[in-house]
């Protein structure tokens, strides 16, 4: 048997649309109860929301018989909290046993009522029948009333207002030795899968050898970075030594792979699917013989 909200308020239990929230308060749950609070007073929009939650989320086949389960209502606080504030069901769990207005909001008379304790597992079963689908039919009802609010007149247009700010991302500015890197990497991984599709092995190291590459990279990258000496020749000859051993280990991977294309196309017919594959190994070959001849440069 589920309900939407007793229909008999406990004794000390208190009217929702007369508890106080603080409404100078900066965090963002004593908005929601805000806006909770608004649903539940106006009928209306109380009776649409709660009508779709009836047909959607349904405790038996009787709904006046049985073991009752958890209020409607308090789905709904549950639900919007949990999605709005981007908890987890364990953050969820500590608020609504500890937090007197939001169990205020779920209607306990005594909001730190042993009794009334919820388990972590009893929230999971029932927060989680507030499907994606469900939600969203509630949300345009709200989106509606909210309409409602800004509208002074029927005929009147809403124009809306955003802040735009700055979002601290990793930001990789492209080097040759990091294209190169790149093109090599594309051109072992195709490679190696399409030597596989034919069940042959000597490509079964290749994850090992591009880590191996990116060994060789980090290397002339720190060289680059950090090399210190007092002797300016040292140090270029120890960046050009860097670069040497890393273009080494790509040339050599790369004389593979051509090696390896040939073999295929001479022994095998490839398919569509194969043929596109191996034109991909050839322009990321032809990007790493590019990148190599501007390092060499």
């Amino acid at each position: 048997m589920r309900v939407v909200q007793p229909q008999q308020m406990q004794l000390g239990e208190q009217d929702i649309a007369a508890i106080k929230i603080n409404s100078r308060s900066r965090d963002d749950i004593p908005k929601i109860l805000q806006g909770l609070q608004h649903l539940y007073t106006q009928s209306t929009l109380r009776k649409a929301v709660f009508d779709l939650l009836s047909m959607h989320i349904k405790a038996d086949k009787n709904a006046h018989n049985g073991r009752p389960a958890m209020d409607l209502w308090k789905v709904l606080v549950m639900g919007v909290l949990r999605l709005d504030l981007d908890w987890d069901y364990d953050q969820l769990h500590e608020q609504v046993n500890n937090h007197k207005t939001i169990r205020q909001m779920l209607g306990h008379a005594d909001p730190f009522a042993d009794d009334d304790h919820y388990a972590l597992q009893t929230i999971k079963d029932n927060v989680k029948l507030l499907t994606p689908e469900l939600l969203d039919k509630i949300h345009q009802l709200v989106v509606e009333e909210g309409h409602l609010l800004a509208k002074k007149k029927e005929s009147q247009v809403l124009h809306g207002r955003c802040d735009s700010f700055v979002v601290k991302t990793h930001v990789e500015y492209p080097t040759d030795i990091g294209l190169l890197f790149d093109a090599i990497r594309r051109t072992m991984i195709l490679t190696a899968r399409l030597h596989e599709a034919y069940d042959l092995s000597d490509w079964r190291q290749y994850r090992f050898n591009i880590k191996q590459i990116k060994k060789c990279l980090r290397q002339t990258q720190l060289k680059k970075r950090y090399q210190r000496h007092s002797d300016e020749n040292i140090k270029q000859q120890r960046i050009r030594d860097a670069h040497h051993d890393y273009l080494h280990q790509v040339q050599k991977q790369l004389q593979r792979a051509r090696t390896t294309l040939q073999e295929l196309n001479e022994r095998y017919e490839l398919n569509t699917s194969q043929k596109i594959t191996y034109l991909s190994i050839e322009e990321y070959m032809q990007h790493a013989d590019r990148q190599i001849n501007q390092i060499e440069r």
